[in-house]
């Protein structure tokens, strides 16, 4: 069925609103799943009623000072897994006095409290890193 090609774990569609065609890519074999990129809680509910194919992922931002722990709670709720992204890519939380007290106190970097606090969220955490900063990032988890 796929001429030898391996079949992809997953596709992140990039849409609001998925195409027709990509639960019939799962059902058809040519996927074994679906995730979602910053779906609100209406965007789910539209997709759960309108689509066969249930997502496994809803990738959003969660990160120290930027939770929304409603929406949190409604996609862990529903059996999708929370897939964080860039908990250390935006310049706030790395700047807070409060997380580096916070960090200072743990003896940990403010990039590893960062990571740890997804975590502790039971999200799956995805680090997007620039050449330059990878020594940086390596060094500080």
């Amino acid at each position: 069925m796929n001429n030898g090609l391996k079949i992809p774990n997953m596709a992140l569609g990039i849409w609001k609103i998925p195409d027709n065609q990509t639960p019939k890519a799962v059902e058809e074999g040519k996927l074994r799943t679906i995730g979602i990129p910053s779906f609100e809680k209406e965007d789910l509910d539209n997709l759960m009623q309108n689509s066969s194919t249930k997502p496994a992922v809803n990738q959003i931002l969660v990160r120290n000072g930027e939770t929304p722990m409603n929406l949190i709670d409604y996609i862990q709720g529903n059996d999708i897994v929370v897939e964080a992204f860039s908990p250390i890519a935006h310049v706030a939380p790395l700047n807070d006095p409060k997380i580096k007290k916070m960090a200072d106190k743990y003896g940990v970097t403010v990039s590893q409290l960062c990571i740890r606090y997804d975590w502790q969220l039971n999200c799956v955490v995805l680090i997007f890193i620039k050449k330059l900063a990878l020594n940086l990032l390596l060094i500080s988890i």
